[in-house]
């Protein structure tokens, strides 16, 4: 099992991207928060701004499939990632590993 995560700079990405996981059965749920961003720009700028993380627990098999999927429908802006879960509750576990897809 894996943490997935996908940052974007605009909240209606995320959303699109979490329904379109859903319709794929690539994930079960997902969680989209806000936070406070700040950054140094390629000008040397330090700039403000907002981003929209979409979080998710799904099968670590389906990270390349995910990455792929996402990449050909939204471009390359959207960045994913993902932290592995070296423990988890068993029947949620099971939940996952039988509603979502294998690769």
């Amino acid at each position: 099992m894996i943490q997935l995560h996908i940052e974007s700079t605009t909240k209606e990405q995320c959303q699109d991207i979490l329904i379109f996981l859903l319709e794929e059965s690539l994930i079960i749920e997902g969680e989209i928060r806000e936070s406070d961003m700040v950054r140094k720009s390629e000008k040397g700028l330090i700039e403000a701004g907002k981003k929209y993380h979409l979080t998710s627990i799904t099968r670590a098999i389906v990270f390349d499939e995910i990455q792929k999927k996402v990449t050909d429908k939204f471009g390359v802006e959207p960045m994913i990632y993902a932290f592995p879960l070296t423990h988890m509750e068993s029947d949620w576990a099971g939940e996952i590993r039988k509603r979502v897809k294998g690769a």
